[in-house]
């Protein structure tokens, strides 16, 4: 084919994921790479949080509306957890345009490298789909285990400003 598939090889100097993320922020907070090639393949593989001073995880997403935006890679996705019926349509969706790409790649006799790539894809949709219906239920946990949390404790002007669990 015309134009080579881009891939997500990156070295990351021994480095964690999002420890690299955060090794290639400029002074703006943009993410950046040593070309453009290599800036593209890091904001694609951006996890929208940055390792603080502290060491801890930060979110670098403004949310407005549900919408969220990521301040490192500019990227623009949905910030409530997808219902089900929700993640069956994306999901129906994303397949069905993997299926038609793998149609015509191999109508048109696309190399051995791009009918690879385009089946590894469409396994990993699948993957893709359980990762976010796991990720989907610990946050419905949690969040279920601060209301519960929040509706023990006494508010702190009550009690100068110590907060007691009853």
């Amino acid at each position: 084919m015309g134009k080579k598939i881009k891939t997500t090889h990156l070295d990351l100097g021994g480095k964690k994921l999002i420890e690299f993320h955060t090794s290639c922020l400029n002074k703006h907070g943009e993410l950046k790479g040593k070309n453009k090639k290599e800036t593209r393949i890091i904001k694609d593989t951006c996890m929208h949080h940055k390792i603080g001073r502290k060491g801890k995880l930060k979110s670098r997403v403004d949310v407005i509306d549900s919408q969220a935006h990521c301040t490192m890679c500019g990227h623009d996705f949905t910030a409530v957890p997808y219902t089900k019926e929700d993640r069956k349509k994306v999901i129906g969706d994303i397949r069905e345009f993997a299926d038609h790409t793998k149609f015509i790649a191999a109508a048109v006799g696309a190399d051995e490298n791009t009918l690879r790539h385009l089946a590894e894809f469409s396994v990993g949709i699948d993957n893709i789909n359980k990762i976010n219906k796991e990720c989907t239920k610990i946050v419905k946990k949690t969040d279920q285990i601060s209301k519960k949390k929040k509706k023990n404790k006494e508010t702190s002007s009550q009690l100068g400003s110590w907060a007691v669990r009853r």
